[in-house]
């Protein structure tokens, strides 16, 4: 909360952003772009969209651009450091019945639901 405080009262996101605002998601975003299309449809203007779908995006997500973006942001220092080591030093292991796999550095990606 302190962060996105910090980030709200600074302009650093935009109100376009729907991701990481309390009271936004992804069901808001889309709200608003049926009802930006549906307004221009009905003003007699063409519409053109270009959808990506970023499927397991997060998974991709290296620690060293997080700590990049939130120097970019202004947001330095220990909650800097607290969010990159949250993401340091993970590791998996995968069980099937019950045999389990070895341990696995995990070097990309956020945990789920972080």
């Amino acid at each position: 909360k302190q962060v996105e405080a910090y980030l709200t009262r600074f302009n650093k996101i935009t109100i376009s952003q729907h991701g990481f605002r309390y009271g936004s998601s992804t069901e808001s975003s889309t709200i608003e772009y049926v009802q930006f299309v549906n307004e221009r449809l009905d003003s007699g203007d063409h519409v053109v969209s270009i959808l990506f779908g970023l499927t397991r995006a997060f998974d991709m997500v290296h620690k060293s651009f997080v700590s990049d973006k939130l120097n970019s942001l202004g947001i330095r220092g220990c909650i800097n450091k607290w969010v990159v080591s949250y993401l340091d030093c993970r590791k998996i292991m995968v069980r099937v019945n019950d045999v389990y796999s070895k341990e696995f550095n995990i070097d990309l990606g956020t945990p789920q639901g972080s």
